[in-house]
This record gives C-alpha cells, sequence and structure tokens, in this order.
C-alpha cells in the first residue's frame, strides 16, 4: 500500500464529511420528523431490535472488513474469501433469530416485537454484501461515491417512513425505513462499482486473514456487549419508554460527534496503515487530527449540553424532554468517543488488535461497574446510567491513550498542549451561553428564538477566543479559505 499523500487525506475527509453531512443531515431531519409522529414506545422496541442486529454486523463482518482496509496487498481471492464467510454467517443468524424472536416478546412482555425482529433481521443478507463493500470502498478512499449513495438512501427511505408514521403505522414505519435505506446504498453500489465479490471459500486465505481479525472481532464483541447493555437493563430494569427516552437522547450528539468528527477516522485507517513503516510522520498525523477533533468537538458538544433543553424542545417537541438529563451526559460521552476511535486506528493501522481488545475490556469492566451501581446497589434514576456511561468511556480513553503512546510516543502533555486552547475556549463559551440562558428565559418568546440566541452567542465568543489566543486549527482553516478564494 502507498504512503496516502496530505492531499488525499484532506479530500478523502472533506467527501467523507459531505456524505455524513448530507446522508446523515437528511436522517436527522427524517429523524426528528418522525419523533413528532411516532411515541417513545415505537422507538424503545426498535432499540431492543438492534440488540439483534448490531450483533449480527459484527458477525458477519467478523473482523475481516478492518483486515482487508490494513493489508498491504489485497487481491480478489482475499475478497471473495471474507464475502464467502459473511454470506454463511448470515443465513444461520437469520434462522436462529427468526426462532428465538417470540421468546425475546416474552421476556420483555411485547408481542408484537415477534413479527418486528423477524422483519428487521432481513437486514442480515444485506450486511453480507456490506462487509466486503465496505472495505473495498474505504480502502480506495471512493467516499464520493458513498456520498451520492446516502444521499439518495435516506431521502427515498426517510420520505417513504414519514409516508408510513403518517398513515399510522408506529413501529413499522421505523423497520420499512431502515431496511429501505440499507437495501438502496447495496443496489446503487452494485451497479456503480466495478468490483464484484466472489463466492469462494480459501482455506489459507482465510487462516492468514483471521490472524488479525481475532483482536478486531474480540474487541468488537466487547464494545457491542457494553452498547447492548442500554438494551437488555434499560428495557428491563427501567421501561421500554425509558428505552425510547436513551435512543433519542443519543441521536443528537452521536449524529453530530460520530458523523462529522467520526468520518476523519474512517479516512485514518488507510491512511495510518500506509504510514505503518514511518513511525515519526504517523504521530505527526495523528497529532493533527487530534487538534482538528478537539477544535470542532468540544465546542459543539459542550454547547449542546447547556442548550440541551432547547434544543430536544424545538426538534422534538416537549413530550420528550425526559431525554434532556441523559443528553447531558451524553454529550460528554461523544466528547470522549471521538479521541479515543483515533487511538483505535493507531491499534489496527499498526497491526495490533490484541491491543485494542485488551483496552476494551477495560472499558467493559468500568460500564459493567456502572450497571451495578445505578441498577442494583442504589437503584438510581435512569440519567445517572447515562453518567456512569460517560465517566466509564472516559476512562477508557485514557487506557487508549496510555497504550498509543507505546506505539507512537505521543505523550498525554503532547495532547494537552494540542487540545488545551480549544477546551478552554469551549468552556468559556458555555459561561457565555449560560449568562444568555439566564437573561432571555424570563422574555415569553418562542423556544426556537432563544436557541438561535444561544446558538449565535456561543458561536460569536468561541470564534472571537479562537483569534485572540491564536489556536492553530483557527488560523490553518482560515489559510484554506483564502487559498481557495484565490484560486476560484
Amino acid at each position: 500500500m502507498k504512503e496516502i499523500s496530505k492531499e488525499q487525506f484532506a479530500k478523502g475527509t472533506i467527501w467523507k464529511l459531505l456524505e455524513r453531512f448530507t446522508g446523515r443531515g437528511i436522517s436527522l431531519v427524517i429523524s426528528v420528523i418522525l419523533a413528532r409522529l411516532l411515541s417513545p414506545d415505537d422507538y424503545g422496541l426498535i432499540a431492543l431490535t438492534t440488540v439483534f442486529t448490531n450483533l449480527s454486523e459484527i458477525l458477519i463482518d467478523a473482523g475481516f472488513g478492518t483486515t482487508l482496509i490494513r493489508k498491504k496487498e489485497v487481491g480478489d481471492e482475499d475478497y471473495a474469501c471474507v464475502f464467502a464467510i459473511s454470506a454463511s454467517v448470515s443465513t444461520v443468524l437469520y434462522i436462529i433469530f427468526f426462532s428465538i424472536s417470540p421468546f425475546v416478546a416474552t421476556y420483555y412482555n411485547k408481542p408484537e416485537l415477534t413479527s418486528v425482529l423477524r422483519v428487521m433481521s432481513l437486514v442480515l443478507f444485506i450486511q453480507a454484501f456490506g462487509s466486503t463493500r465496505n472495505a473495498f470502498v474505504n480502502r480506495n478512499m471512493q467516499f464520493k461515491l458513498l456520498m451520492k449513495c446516502n444521499t439518495v438512501a435516506a431521502i427515498i427511505s426517510g420520505m417513504t417512513g414519514i409516508a408510513c408514521a403518517y398513515y399510522g403505522m408506529g413501529v413499522w414505519a421505523l423497520v420499512i425505513q431502515r431496511l429501505l435505506h440499507q437495501t438502496i446504498i447495496t443496489l446503487i453500489l452494485f451497479v456503480k462499482l466495478k468490483w464484484r465479490p466472489k463466492f469462494h471459500f480459501d482455506k489459507n486465505k482465510f487462516n492468514e486473514l483471521f490472524g488479525f481479525s481475532a483482536g478486531v472481532i474480540g474487541a468488537t464483541l466487547v464494545n457491542y456487549m457494553e452498547n447492548c447493555v442500554n438494551s437488555l437493563v434499560i428495557g428491563k430494569h427501567y421501561s421500554v419508554a425509558d428505552l425510547g427516552y436513551m435512543d433519542k437522547a443519543y441521536i443528537l450528539p452521536e449524529q453530530i460527534s460520530l458523523n462529522t468528527i467520526g468520518a476523519m477516522t474512517n479516512v485514518l485507517l488507510p491512511t495510518v496503515s500506509s504510514y505503518q513503516d514511518n513511525i515519526p510522520k504517523l504521530k505527526q498525523v495523528i497529532r493533527k487530527v487530534v487538534r482538528y477533533t478537539g477544535y470542532i468537538l468540544f465546542p459543539i458538544m459542550l454547547g449542546m449540553l447547556v442548550i440541551s433543553k432547547e434544543a430536544v424542545v424545538v426538534l422534538f417537541s416537549e413530550k420528550w424532554l425526559s431525554a434532556v438529563p441523559m443528553m447531558r451526559f451524553i454529550c460528554i460521552y461523544y466528547i470522549a468517543t471521538p479521541l479515543m476511535l483515533i487511538d483505535v486506528q493507531v491499534f489496527f493501522g499498526l497491526g495490533h488488535s490484541n491491543t485494542r481488545l485488551k483496552t476494551e475490556i477495560y472499558r467493559m469492566v468500568f460500564i459493567l461497574t456502572g450497571v451495578m451501581l445505578c441498577c442494583f446497589v442504589f437503584d438510581w434514576e435512569i440519567k445517572y446510567f447515562s453518567m456512569m456511561n460517560a465517566i466509564a468511556v472516559s476512562l477508557g480513553t485514557l487506557i487508549t491513550h496510555i497504550e498509543v503512546k507505546k506505539l507512537i510516543g505521543y505523550s498525554m502533555m503532547e495532547r494537552i498542549q494540542d487540545t488545551y486552547k480549544a477546551l478552554i475556549s469551549s468552556l468559556f463559551m458555555c459561561v457565555v451561553v449560560l449568562i444568555v440562558q439566564h437573561c432571555i428565559n424570563p422574555i415569553v418568546i418562542p423556544e426556537i428564538i432563544k436557541l438561535i440566541a444561544e446558538v449565535l452567542s456561543g458561536g460569536v465568543t468561541y470564534l472571537i477566543l479562537s483569534m485572540v489566543l491564536k489556536i492553530d486549527v483557527f488560523s490553518e482553516l482560515l489559510d484554506i479559505v483564502s487559498r481557495r478564494k484565490e484560486v476560484s
């Protein structure tokens, strides 16, 4: 694999960001509309099915997608072997999920869950093609094509979902929307890509690929167990409606954090893999990505934390106000998560998948400890469940950084130097927004006007502080904009 240049990384990141902003941005708008048409119970039922569909995605991919991206040389035999494994696993899993769905419905005392899970599980066959397709697209950095596919799929599936919800189909509106979205992406890529998957299992290729993928799937399974705790515990210990509130509390921080900054980490894996023989250059790349991540992520997540109430009322309506306390802790969760994901790409890119597994086990221990404290020791309210998750992922991020330091020499002091100005500016921005809130709250004006005033005051404050503190990322972004104006 040739080293990916700065220009290639920047171009790939831009297209990946456009993909997230368009496809996922449209999905966010659709979700806002659906939230007004559907109930928390509807979202709770879908959240319960994701326990199974997420597991299937992990088992179908089995870490081979990541292996194909980081492998120095990949041929048709590698793709064919991975596709054969994925297709076989998806068939077996569908039979299992179809059979156990009545027992799952009985466990949660939701009879309708039987048919919902059986239909949602049809996505397994789409995932079988998706595991090799995604590896091919990411390895060849064809993010422009992916952006177009996601945009078309989001519009068609979203409009269909809204129509179904409007005509009273309830949870089935969400089922149809999600299945249709994945189907459209798969069909478009199948037509547009010159590459076609072949079904051929090669034992030697399997052994070669599995050496690295074992650590990847191990870490992914541990991560899955952490995430499904929400569905399994909240849906049983609290209520399905609480699970719906939790699902809605995640949507804004997750969409903005992982679908913007997360786009950079998607491009980062092939980039890190191309520099696996040049550690000093790799360290420079990682430091720059961390600086940009901190500069963009800190003000957005901390700002959302302080305006969460107004954002929920304006976007989802007052019936979702119970999601606000959870959303505030989830904003902290999604400050730490992208920083951790940057470190994870270093593990994978350098071939240390077992290190990723080790750090994920530590994080699982932290999360399970939080679950025990919240649900079985103190019987806390559900908002403290989100708080413990935020603490767990923050500790997990610290551990991953310690391991990254061993690999590329990126110290904690260097990371603080790369991010402290952005953090200070963001905290000061939050103080300004809180002052604005205090001043306008007594005034009888629509919530959307309050939200706009808070966002504008925070944004202007952050830009001013960026200039005063001479944050290098801000200067670099201004240079990029000025150069583009000169070219045009």
